[in-house]
């Protein structure tokens, strides 16, 4: 039985290149109705139109036929600003999409042979909000719950009270697949549950690389907390266009949950007070990797710095509002990225399961394309590579 040609994934790949129906007829030569014929699957292109299509955006021509079952995709939290475009918007979800996909096929693979030698990993706990305590006079109540689960989700990884040497290692090592890419400003990161053909469900974090290393913590942290805490909202609602006000309070809640678990409350209590300095907060964010900002606020709201709005002043004077110490320059906090799919594509090549050439086999990418959407250290396909083993996901 022929695979037949499927839509969405020309539509994905329309969304990422930021491109429109009728530019795309435009590049093909054809009438803008017959790509709208093609994107909606009323009609197949046929196998010359097609060998366009897949030169024009990088890909193999079976990628739009991949037999791969349908996947179910759900609560996708989506962080942005509010100018975010529906061009941006769509672009993201094409990343989503195309992620997901390429993931789960490497996955798969590894799955396949490594012979029932994985190493179990911990789950994430699932620590919902009470949507009772969303009532306008519960607000403490709610903040409790939060501060209670990021302390629980400390204790689960064993981290006490200590700063956190590197949250993308410890996310990585629940479970959760994390891609750290180049995307638009206007979006920080998002985060959503995905399903695969076997049943097994995953959650898989997306950052931008853009943001310093601080903020990109924080950004984990926040979609680490909407992993934790909002597994069983409506997301019908918190994507509704008409209900700005519970996504406010959905990312609301997700930033306090990244502020109690970057800072904890007990760590706090002795580092912050009324005598803490913009100096001594400069010490803090090397000791906590995490922005001035976040360390006011966080101070603010246990009530243990009293002259925070003057300490949000003086950093208006010195202009570290938007470019603080150490998120630039060669003093810089160091950034994390990503090591999990790298680690994966290390062990295939152990086993001689992956080179360049199957790559593009198994996903329809190139290593180039590949490796840049799942953060994969592209060295790892170099001719002559020896990269050591850094994570052991065998037992």
């Amino acid at each position: 039985m022929s695979l037949k040609f499927k839509p969405e994934r020309l539509r994905n790949l329309l969304h990422f290149h930021l491109l429109t129906a009728p530019q795309l007829a435009s590049i093909l030569g054809l009438d803008k109705t017959v790509v709208q014929k093609y994107l909606k699957g009323l009609v197949q292109p046929s196998a010359e139109i097609l060998k366009k299509i897949s030169e024009e955006f990088s890909v193999q021509s079976h990628w739009f036929y991949d037999d791969l079952s349908p996947l179910k995709i759900e609560a996708f939290a989506y962080r942005s600003k509010s100018t975010t475009s529906k061009k941006e918007r769509n672009y993201s979800e094409s990343i989503k999409e195309i992620i997901t996909i390429l993931a789960l096929k490497l996955w798969s693979l590894y799955e396949e042979k490594s012979n029932g030698k994985i190493a179990p990993l911990t789950e994430l706990p699932d620590i919902s909000v009470h949507p009772s305590l969303r009532e306008v006079d519960k607000e403490d109540e709610l903040f409790k719950q939060i501060e209670n689960a990021a302390e629980e989700l400390r204790t689960k990884w064993g981290l006490g009270s200590l700063p956190i040497s590197n949250l993308t290692a410890y996310v990585e090592s629940s479970s959760v697949w994390c891609i750290k890419r180049s995307a638009s400003e206007k979006v920080d990161a998002f985060s959503f549950w995905v399903t695969d053909p076997r049943g097994n469900k995953r959650a898989i974090i997306v950052l931008n690389d853009k943001k310093s290393a601080v903020r990109s913590r924080f950004d984990l942290a926040h979609e680490l907390g909407h992993l934790v805490l909002h597994r069983s909202i409506n997301w019908s609602d918190y994507n509704n266009p008409l209900r700005r006000d519970f996504w406010k309070q959905i990312e609301k809640e997700a930033d306090y949950f990244a502020s109690c678990f970057l800072l904890p409350k007990n760590a706090m209590s002795t580092s912050l007070n009324s005598y803490t300095s913009l100096n001594k907060l400069l010490d803090l964010k090397v000791q906590w990797k995490t922005s001035l900002a976040c360390l006011i606020m966080r101070g603010k709201k246990l009530k243990l710095l009293p002259q925070s709005d003057v300490l949000f002043v003086r950093m208006s004077q010195m202009q570290w509002r938007t470019n603080e110490p150490l998120d630039t320059g060669e003093n810089a906090i160091s950034h994390e990225y990503p090591r999990l799919f790298s680690v994966l594509c290390e062990k295939l090549k152990e086993v001689q399961a992956i080179n360049r050439q199957f790559v593009t086999t198994l996903t329809g990418f190139d290593v180039k394309n590949f490796c840049q959407f799942l953060s994969v250290d592209s060295s790892i396909f170099a001719e002559a590579n020896e990269s050591p083993n850094i994570i052991n996901l065998f037992n």
